[in-house]
């Protein structure tokens, strides 16, 4: 008889979680082959932010889940250790996993792994809590841990075991009892777990950020043994960018020269101080979507030279909107500064024949050069107008199929409000469907039930219209 395992079952297109815990004797630096943004949470805990490296591990996969190559990966890099693994939504869950976790590997978001964290007890928190006090401004630390004895005594008096038991408890109720770090705390072990809602696209399409990281958590990371730097003390102050690319892509062809190691790495971060003409010095972020590889952008760096100016914009922004020094002219020079590489993901650990060559996709490297990153979008599986045009995401439709048929119904362009339609002469109208509003999620619920149409005016523009029950017609969106 066969027994199939759904130990680390991932639907298929469910995305990895974004963060990963390591639990036993392992140095931190040995932690950048897998990101290049890790934690020492405590003695016997790493954390590690995959979130910036997400894209680069889904193509080194090369169409294999990311949940079988990651636990084959670790096995390579690590052999058969002591160590233990936890893949969680947030960086608190994988902590209390690993501590109560008896297997080598567990992920959040299978079966076994949501079944097993939603069975915790309250028994695992005191430990996490201690060391999480570590890590919060030390002004807080004793009213944090006053907050802590009060909600053990709640949990006691209320005879409540397990934090699943009373989930339906909101953050901002905790908070107002048992203070704003706890009242977070609430929050991160429930991520992930939430009913996720359709919500209509709205704001600017091209709108993101660089990563889904929380900002409340007090993320410290762990700095590179060796951070590779170079320093650049200029001739004469520069004040044009043109003039300042030829000393950036020397001192970058100098940093990859003299830290050989940087050949086999994949940049995520470099910090650039800037030193300003009235001595002041400025830092700017140069940071890539997507690890990039130094080695390939050498000789001419242009890859880098797109961030640089970009982060240096900002700052020039900056400075010449501050009114606190008016001393000094609007347009500061800049006499020298600093490179220096602060987050790596150290790729010289893996195989080296997956990493010959030119090995990042066209859409990595495409994205390391644009302020912006790159979506796709396109047709929603949703019935529902709102919903039916968006952001492309990778999961696996199934038994949505049908919805996505619905979708191929309705324009691409989508009004984000209704507007009347004055229909005059000649017209053709052809009925596509009736649809009902989301009325539930907070759209406009006097919409109601709506018959869809495809009103071809005498000037040849196609609307997607319905009429309203007293006659009226709207126009949602449009065909050409």
């Amino acid at each position: 008889m066969s027994v199939i395992s759904l130990k680390h079952y991932l639907k298929r297109g469910q995305a990895l979680p974004s963060y990963l815990g390591i639990k036993g004797s392992l140095e931190p630096d040995e932690a950048f082959a897998l990101g290049s943004r890790v934690m020492q949470w405590s003695e016997e805990i790493l954390l590690i932010d995959l979130s910036n490296v997400y894209n680069y591990w889904k193509w080194a996969a090369q169409g294999e889940e990311l949940l079988p190559f990651f636990e084959r990966k670790l096995k390579e890099l690590f052999g058969e250790t002591q160590l233990q693994f936890c893949f969680a939504h947030h960086p608190f869950q994988a902590v209390l996993n690993l501590k109560q976790q008896e297997e080598s590997f567990t992920c959040l978001g299978t079966p076994q792994g949501d079944l097993y964290f939603r069975q915790q007890d309250f028994r695992y928190w005191e430990s996490a809590l201690e060391e999480f006090g570590k890590h919060i401004p030390s002004k807080e630390l004793a009213e944090f841990r006053k907050n802590i004895g009060r909600f053990n005594r709640f949990l006691e008096r209320m005879k409540i075991n397990r934090p699943f038991d009373i989930l339906n408890i909101k953050q901002d109720s905790l908070e107002r009892r048992f203070g704003k770090w706890l009242g977070r705390v609430w929050s991160w072990v429930f991520k992930g777990f939430e009913k996720v809602k359709p919500e209509p696209l709205q704001g600017d399409l091209f709108q993101t950020n660089f990563s889904s990281f929380d900002i409340s958590f007090p993320w410290q990371g762990t700095l590179l043994k060796e951070m590779p730097f170079i320093k650049r003390f200029l001739d004469h102050p520069l004040i044009e960018w043109e003039h300042m690319c030829e000393p950036l892509v020397e001192d970058m062809n100098k940093l990859l020269k003299e830290y050989r190691e940087l050949r086999q790495e994949r940049v995520t971060r470099i910090n650039w101080v800037v030193t300003l003409e009235s001595l002041e010095e400025k830092s700017c972020s140069i940071i890539f979507r997507n690890p990039h590889s130094l080695l390939d952008d050498a000789p001419k760096f242009e890859t880098f030279l797109f961030q640089a100016y970009y982060s240096y914009l900002s700052m020039m922004k900056e400075i010449e909107a501050r009114e606190d020094n008016l001393d000094f002219p609007i347009r500061m020079a800049t006499v020298g500064w600093r490179l220096e590489v602060q987050e790596s993901l150290r790729t010289a650990h893996l195989n080296e024949d997956l990493l010959s060559g030119s090995v990042s996709s066209s859409r990595m490297e495409m994205e390391n050069k644009l302020p912006l990153s790159l979506q796709s979008f396109g047709l929603r599986p949703s019935f529902f107008p709102e919903v039916s045009f968006g952001p492309r995401e990778d999961e696996y439709l199934g038994e949505k199929l049908p919805w996505l048929a619905a979708s191929k119904r309705k324009p691409l362009f989508i009004f984000n409000k209704i507007e009347p339609l004055v229909l005059e002469g000649n017209y053709k109208k052809t009925f596509l469907e009736r649809v009902s509003t989301i009325w539930w999620h907070g759209a406009e619920p006097e919409l109601g039930d709506r018959d869809y149409y495809l009103i071809e005016d005498n000037e040849g523009i196609m609307w997607w219209a319905f009429q309203e029950p007293t006659g009226g017609w709207f126009k949602h969106g449009l065909f050409s």
